[in-house]
């Protein structure tokens, strides 16, 4: 539990050192999709970390890691690809590679030419055996109103192992610009196994940027689902 701690306050404490250096605009959630894609001809390297817990006051031995691996390309104005390597650790056992993803996203409209700014995205996970399909769709609707933000997330997941039984998410962000480094929010998150509130802070640039958010249960978390999650992302450009 003590490393898990002094891991959250690394994370921390590079945000706010990075904090006087880097300027322009910056991703404002860890769980939330905002209305944007990659500039054409631009790359993005990116890697989430997760570390979730099904009880919410036990770490040590209880906790499972994720780190994945992105590389995202602007292909046109309105469209980028991206390629994830995921790896998993779960409680006791090794740190190995466990699935990949291949991921789309389109924007319908441009930007202020709508209520909300509308973009599509589509995944699709696959596992080395091939024993395992999995699909998840999302419409992406935002809008920036001055230093304000706020974007919706529909989601729907499909998955060969639940015979193709459809399961539906969403995912609310709302965040507020403090300045052109740093922004301060919350996510709302969840489905028929639970849901989850996130505060979350994020600062950078286009070329370095990270946010991070503690995610803690409401309410009662369906069996085999975590009861607290913790997320950071870094973003660099390539």
């Amino acid at each position: 539990m003590y490393n898990f701690i002094r891991y959250i306050l690394l994370c921390f404490s590079i945000i706010f050192l990075l904090i006087e250096t880097l300027k322009a605009d910056h991703r404002k959630y860890v769980w939330t999709y905002q209305y944007m894609t990659m500039d054409r001809g631009e790359a993005e390297f990116e890697n989430y970390l997760t570390f979730s817990t099904p009880e919410s006051g036990k770490f040590e031995n209880n906790t499972t890691f994720e780190n994945q691996f992105e590389i995202e390309i602007g292909m046109t104005d309105n469209f980028d690809f991206a390629i994830y390597q995921v790896f998993k650790q779960k409680p006791g056992g090794n740190f190995t590679f466990d699935s990949y993803k291949l991921r789309a996203r389109y924007k319908l409209m441009k930007k202020d030419e709508f209520l909300f700014d509308p973009l599509i995205y589509a995944e699709y996970k696959g596992y080395p055996d091939f024993s395992q399909h999995k699909f998840e769709f999302k419409l992406i609707m935002a809008k920036d109103i001055g230093h304000f933000n706020v974007a919706l997330n529909p989601i729907i997941e499909l998955e060969s192992s639940k015979n193709w039984k459809p399961l539906f998410l969403y995912s609310i962000g709302l965040s507020y610009e403090l300045s052109k480094l740093l922004c301060l929010g919350v996510e709302f998150r969840g489905s028929e196994n639970g849901h989850y509130v996130a505060p979350v802070i994020s600062h950078g640039s286009p070329k370095l940027w990270i946010a991070a958010a503690p995610t803690f249960m409401l309410g009662g978390i369906k069996a085999g689902n975590p009861e607290f999650l913790f997320r950071t992302i870094i973003g660099v450009g390539i």
